[in-house]
Order: structure tokens, then C-alpha cells, then sequence
């Protein structure tokens, strides 16, 4: 249309009230002028150019919108299709027959720990439901805001597609991968998408009623979102406590719960059967006493050269295994006598540190408990250090004897002081053998490396002790 059609009709373009004010917006965006007298006229059905004029230009229509400006029979359709989407997200997510199949996804799940399985299926019920959810909110946002939305259906099924793999692979292999690192981002990736409901929402009221349409499938996305942050944080619990998705492993990590919780009765019955037998009989006929058929973890050594032991400490930036701290200083003198001090503090990528503890312990020989002032605290950590005596005393010592697998306690605060936890206060006030006391920084007592060694002797056969 010409210039001088429109200049006769007196139409300006630097007036509109559109959201840009530049006299362009999407076909369900509100079309108004800001100066008085002056009304919208449209060119093009879809209305997306208009212009601001005192009347109308040949060739022109007067835009009219009511409402939210789009059709009342739209709006009741895509409400009604965003709820049902919702509900069926929801029936899907929450129905426990998805999660006793055997082979949920194609994955063999039949030996997964229940935690294991059902988190595992949720996770991936989840992200593979995101990327039909993504299709229909851009393709409602296509109809009814402008065309061009439906380009970004591609990167959300893109997205979808490779996350879904991504756990899938993780979860198949057994391996916690990316999903231990992946909570986090759906989680701030659900603050995003909530921010972004609240901007779109207010546009929709405003500037673009159309927006409106896409606003309804916004709870199914937060949803979606919250739900694999959640299922990524929990199975990344699990396979920290139990070290695997599989059962097996599960219920070995839930024998060391059990042991741990009763590490105190344990340990006096075997004082009680220490105290009465000889110590030839503690050295040779312990396993036979105990009723263990099988011995656990490495055979008797034969010199100090082979013996491993164990160090347990609590971990500290000031604690014991600090740089130039106690635990080096111990492994350093024991290693000139062939001794290794065993001190786990990292794993390979991918494992867990828990099950690599409660490997490490089964193939020493001895171990020796670093008892600062904190030692013992019941935390959280399957790996605590009241966890590890709990293993040491209920297992390792209940399969061999307190002779072949001696405990040696490293006192390391003056004996006016008490222990802040329980558990160190019994371990450290009711075994004799307690070292030191070596305070934190320390020399190292002279008397303390020969009592350690002594005591670790006793993990040597018989041939090989001094006569």
C-alpha cells in the first residue's frame, strides 16, 4: 500500500502500543495505539504489521480483539489438552507397576535394589517424557503466538533424546556418571523455567494473550524438572551408600548398617574371648573358636614387610592427615620397617569411596584408629570412622581374632580431656592398649612407634614372632 494512502488517512508508525511499540507483534498480541483519536487497521490476516491511523486506509481493516484475542473454542481446547498432559505425566511418573518390571526401558533391572530400580525408572520415565511435553508447548506456541516457535520443537527433543541416552547408559553399566552431578541442574534449571513462567505470564496478560496458551503447560515442565532433580539426587544417595545399583551389593552394605549398630557388643565379646584363652590360642585356634569357616581378606604375613595397615582418622583440613600431620609422620617411620599404612581418601572416577573403605580393610592386617578429639562422630557417612571400627571389630576380627587383626589405638588428646562421641569414649575407656598420648603438632612420642609395632605383630605367623 501506497505512502500517500496512508498519509491521507492520517496513519503513523511511532505511536503504536504494542510491546516494542515498532507496530509489529505476533497474531494474538494486543494491537493499540497510544496517541487518542487514532485506532489499529491490519493489512494481512494474521495482523502481524498494523499501522495507526484516524481512519481507515483502502485496502485496511480495524483490528478488534476481545478477550484474551484468540477464539474461546481454542482456549478451552488447549486448556483441556495441558491438564490432561499433566494428569498423564502424573499417572505415568507415580504408577508402581513401572518400576517391578524386570526390564523397565530395556534395562536389566531384575537385580537392583528396590531404591535402585524404582528411582532408576522414574528418572528415565521422566526425561523421556519431557520431549513430547516440549513438542506441545511450542506448538501452541506456534499457533497462536508466531510460527517460528515451533523451530525450537528440534532442540527440545535434541535435549530430551541425549539426556535420556545419557542416564540409560549410566544406569545400564551400573555407573553413577553424570547422574551425580546432574541434580543440581534440573534443579536450577527448574528456577529458570519458574522465573520464566512468571515473565510469560505477565506478558499474557498484558502484551500477548497468546502467551496465556503456553503458560498452561508450564506445571508439567516445572513437574518434570523437579522430579528427574530429585530422582538423579536419591539414586546418587544409593549408589553412594551401597556403592551399586544391584542388590547384592545393597544388602552387603546393609550388613555393614547392622554391624555398625552393634559394634559396642562385638567388641566385648571379643574381649571377653581374648581374656580367656592363651596366646597361642588367640594366634592359631581363633578362627575355629569363632565358627568362621572362611577367613576374610589377606592371609597371615610372614614378615613386616607384607603386613597392611589400616589408618582411620576423621579428615580435616587441621585433622591428622593434614600435610606434614601425624598420619604421614607414622606412615613414614612405619615404611622404614617394610610396613605400609593404608590411608583411603579418594577413589577412581565413577566408585564409591564406601565400598572402597570396607575393600582396603579386608586386605589389611591391622588397624590403627587416630583418636583426636572428635573421633567416633555418628555422621552421616556410611564411612564414618565409628562405622570403621564397627567393620573391623563385628567382621574382620569376628572371621580371624582380635590377636591376628590387632586394633591399635593412637590416643591423641591428654588423658584430663574426654572425647566429644560416645563411641571413642567406650573404644579408647575400655581396651588397655591405647597409645600416647600424641597431641596434634606435635613430635611423635619415642615410646609410640615401637608399641605400634609390637602390636601389629601379632598379625605375623607364629614362626616369624622374636623368640
Amino acid at each position: 500500500m501506497s505512502n500517500q494512502n496512508l498519509d491521507n488517512h492520517g496513519c503513523r508508525d511511532d505511536v503504536c502500543g504494542d510491546y516494542s511499540n515498532d507496530c509489529c507483534a505476533p497474531r494474538t498480541g494486543i494491537k493499540s495505539c497510544r496517541q487518542e483519536g487514532l485506532s489499529a487497521y491490519c493489512e494481512t490476516d494474521d495482523c502481524c504489521k498494523y499501522v495507526c491511523c484516524e481512519t481507515r486506509p483502502d485496502g485496511y481493516f480495524e483490528h478488534k480483539a476481545s478477550g484474551l484475542g484468540i477464539p474461546w473454542v481454542a482456549a478451552l481446547v488447549s486448556t483441556l489438552g495441558a491438564v490432561f498432559l499433566l494428569l498423564v505425566v502424573l499417572a505415568i511418573y507415580h504408577n508402581p507397576g513401572n518400576f517391578r518390571r524386570d526390564r523397565p526401558h530395556g534395562i536389566d533391572m531384575e537385580h537392583f535394589s528396590p531404591d535402585a530400580r524404582k528411582h532408576a525408572t522414574r528418572l528415565l520415565d521422566a526425561s523421556l517424557m519431557f520431549g513430547p511435553v516440549g513438542l506441545f508447548f511450542y506448538l501452541f506456541g506456534a499457533i497462536f503466538v508466531d510460527p517460528s516457535f515451533f523451530l525450537n520443537t528440534i532442540g527440545v527433543i535434541i535435549v530430551a533424546v541425549l539426556k535420556y541416552l545419557l542416564f540409560k547408559n549410566g544406569i545400564g553399566n551400573d555407573e553413577i556418571g553424570c547422574i551425580k552431578c546432574s541434580w543440581w541442574l534440573w534443579a536450577a534449571w527448574t528456577s529458570l523455567t519458574i522465573g520464566s513462567f512468571i515473565i510469560v505470564f505477565i506478558f499474557a496478560v498484558t502484551t500477548i494473550p497468546g502467551l496465556g496458551m503456553m503458560c498452561m503447560f508450564y506445571p508439567t515442565f516445572i513437574f518434570l524438572l523437579i522430579a528427574m532433580s530429585f530422582e538423579c539426587r536419591a539414586l546418587a544417595h544409593v549408589y553412594h551408600i551401597h556403592g551399586s545399583f544391584h542388590e547384592e551389593t545393597y544388602e552387603r552394605a546393609i550388613e555393614l548398617e547392622h554391624a555398625a549398630s552393634r559394634w559396642h557388643g562385638y567388641a566385648q565379646l571379643m574381649q571377653a574371648n581374648a581374656d580367656s584363652l592363651s596366646p597361642a590360642q588367640s594366634r592359631l585356634g581363633a578362627d575355629r573358636r569363632l565358627g568362621s569357616s572362611l577367613p576374610l581378606g589377606a592371609p597371615l604375613p610372614s614378615s613386616r614387610s607384607e603386613l597392611q595397615v589400616f589408618a582411620s582418622m576423621r579428615f580435616r583440613a587441621d585433622g591428622p592427615n593434614r600435610p606434614g600431620g601425624e598420619v604421614g609422620a607414622l606412615a613414614s617411620a612405619l615404611s622404614r620397617y617394610g610396613v605400609t599404612l593404608r590411608v583411603v581418601d579418594s577413589t577412581p572416577v565413577g566408585t564409591s569411596i564406601t565400598m572402597e573403605v570396607f575393600r582396603v580393610m579386608e586386605g589389611c592386617h591391622a588397624f590403627v584408629a587416630f583418636g583426636t578429639k572428635d573421633y567416633g562422630e555418628e555422621t552421616m557417612n556410611p564411612a564414618a570412622t565409628d562405622k570403621e571400627v564397627a567393620f573391623w571389630q563385628g567382621v574382620v576380627q569376628r572371621a580371624h581374632s582380635p590377636a591376628t587383626r590387632p586394633l591399635v589405638l593412637i590416643r591423641m588428646l591428654p588423658f584430663d580431656e574426654e572425647f566429644d562421641h560416645l563411641p571413642a569414649r567406650l573404644l579408647f575407656g575400655t581396651n588397655a592398649l591405647a597409645l600416647g598420648p600424641w597431641t596434634p603438632g606435635s613430635p611423635m612420642p619415642n615410646e609410640l612407634l615401637p608399641a605400634v609395632l609390637k602390636a601389629i605383630d601379632g598379625a605375623l605367623v607364629p614362626t616369624s614372632l622374636p623368640v
